[in-house]
This record gives C-alpha cells, structure tokens and sequence, in this order.
C-alpha cells in the first residue's frame, strides 16, 4: 500500500530548525502585538465603533480580553506545526514516514500559507518571514518524496 521509510537524521534536524524558528516569530509577534498599547488602543477603538465590545467597558477589561484574544490566536497558529513536530517526531524514532505523510503536512503548510496571506499585513515585516517560512517547510516536504521514491 504505501512504502515506509526511515526519517534522515539530516532531515529531521533541517524540519527541527525551521519549525523552531516559526514558534520563535509566532511568540516575537504575539509578544509585539500584546506589549504595544497602539494596537490595544487601535483594537479598542474598532471594538468600540462596531459595538464588539460596549462603551462602557472599563479598559482594564477590555484589556484583559485584548490578551485573551491574542492567546487565542496564538495557540490557533501554533496547533499546526505543534502536532507536525509531535508527528515528525514520532516518525523519525519509530514510524517512519510514507506519502500520506509528505501529502497531508504539505495541504497543512499550504493552508497555513493561503491563511496568513489573507491577512495582507503588508506593513509588517514578520507577514513576510511566516510566508516565506511556510514556502520552505512545504517545499522541504516534498522534497523529501525522494527519500520514498
């Protein structure tokens, strides 16, 4: 059925490291956007003209929801290489990988990438490193059809 092969030392080091390096813009982002009170204050304001959040909310309130909503976020974002890792993981000390593998984690990277360019943060420089990072892990996995082939 599918053709199971050992994962290369090499190869997972190279995944390791890419995924380490998207928690790490994952975390400086939330962490940019949580400890700057523009975007509290710019939030606040949208909430406020759109009735998301009543008047007379104290800010302290809205606030804690604000670091809430980005928890969420956060954790939302993070789900996906989380498991990938918690998977690779697995397939290098006992699974193994096979086409399933390469196919299912590149639909995932790629639908990473389409939803984060939906957001078109044009202005931000960490929009363009997650993009660039979901380019290079699905490409890394497809090239490793190789290793199956």
């Amino acid at each position: 059925m599918f053709k199971v092969v050992s994962l290369d030392k090499r190869d997972f080091n190279i995944i390791m490291l890419i995924i380490f390096v998207l928690f790490m813009v994952l975390s400086l982002e939330m962490l940019f956007i949580v400890k700057d009170i523009s975007f509290f204050d710019k939030w606040y304001q949208l909430m406020i003209d759109t009735n998301g959040i009543a008047a007379a909310t104290s800010k302290s309130d809205a606030f804690n929801l604000f670091i809430s909503t980005n928890i969420n976020i956060y954790v939302t974002r993070a789900i996906i290489p989380f498991f990938f890792i918690l998977h690779t993981y697995f397939a290098y000390t006992k699974i193994g990988i096979n086409k399933l593998y390469i196919y299912f984690w590149t639909a995932m990277f790629l639908t990473q990438l389409f939803v984060t360019g939906l957001s078109m943060d044009l202005t931000s420089i960490i929009y363009y490193i997650k993009l660039s990072i979901y380019i290079i892990m699905s490409i890394r996995l497809i090239s490793l059809r190789k290793t199956i082939d």
